[in-house]
């Protein structure tokens, strides 16, 4: 039986302020509390402090990448879910997210159901009541 996860804490990467907060958003209203941040490096900063059940980033920022973080994430926290989102990807760029550990890999603009749907699977199959 689906069970509908709200209540879970999502980790939230994405250096474009109006992305990023339209997204929260979307989260918020699906019942999560979202952490925002504008960078990779302060994602790492915080997963190292505070415990996140997803985390959600783009991948195109300046400095640490939406896939440099993933693979940090993937060799650190191996069983946290990482759904990325980006403006420009391709078909092959996207089987490469998969690979290195992603759950998912979502073009901009984000369709808001297909945002819930890959949100809401992902907790439902990687994390833990």
């Amino acid at each position: 039986m689906c069970r509908l996860q709200k209540d879970k804490k999502i980790l939230l990467v994405d250096d474009e302020v109006q992305v990023r907060r339209l997204i929260a958003v979307i989260l918020r209203r699906m019942g999560h509390e979202v952490i925002e941040v504008a960078s990779g490096t302060e994602a790492l900063e915080l997963l190292g402090k505070l415990s996140v059940d997803l985390v959600v980033t783009d991948v195109n920022m300046p400095g640490l990448t939406g896939i440099d973080l993933l693979g940090k994430i993937m060799s650190t926290y191996t069983s946290l879910p990482v759904v990325v989102i980006t403006g420009s990807i391709s078909d092959e760029d996207a089987l490469e997210c998969k690979k290195f550990g992603a759950v998912d890999c979502l073009r901009k603009p984000v369709r808001i159901d297909e945002l819930e749907t890959v949100i809401s699977q992902a907790l439902e199959d990687f994390v833990q009541e």
